[in-house]
């Protein structure tokens, strides 16, 4: 357990980085001069804001070149999830509008929800994995995504086939 010293000291340090300040904690000392804990490698770096939003369709696809069972003609109940990030926030205090993000990927989901992915561009040549799926979600949503504040980006997607099989996409 900490000392009191050595716990108000570390409560500062998270209060510097909370208020966006940069620290390094890997080189940070508690008040005794000792090395203080070290915090998750997450934290090291700029701060950033995430915000992500999920949507889910239904559709069929076929896995050409696939040996095994996914090369006949299934479905899936698909989960999509984008995330977004950025240092900053606009005036109003939002990474990105909620609202803005769910009509983009709801649009996007329009394209494919009850269809059968082989059949739609850009799945008529590719293969339909969920690895697919995920790239193409990152690109049309990278294309219709307009006034993010500067800095602002889309860190990731992530498309998910089943509750426990996903791939995600990032560039």
């Amino acid at each position: 357990m900490f000392g009191v010293a050595e716990a108000n000291d570390d409560r500062m340090l998270w209060r510097r980085r909370l208020a966006g300040g940069f620290y390094d904690f890997d080189t940070a000392q508690n008040a005794g001069g000792t090395p203080a804990p070290r915090k998750p490698a997450i934290l090291k770096g700029k701060a950033m804001f995430q915000v992500s939003v999920d949507e889910s369709f239904s559709a069929g696809h076929a896995l050409r070149g696939y040996k095994g069972k996914c090369e006949n003609v299934h479905g899936h109940n698909y989960k999509v999830r984008i995330i977004l990030e950025g240092p900053g926030l606009d005036s109003i205090g939002l990474l990105y509008d909620f609202t803005h993000l769910k009509r983009v990927i709801r649009e996007i989901v329009g394209g494919v929800d009850h269809k059968f992915l082989n059949d739609q561009a850009p799945f008529d040549v590719i293969n339909p994995s969920a690895e697919n799926l995920a790239k193409f979600f990152y690109d049309e949503t990278s294309r219709q995504m307009n006034a993010m504040p500067e800095g602002a980006r889309i860190a990731r997607v992530t498309v998910w086939e089943t509750d426990t099989t996903s791939a995600t996409y990032w560039s």
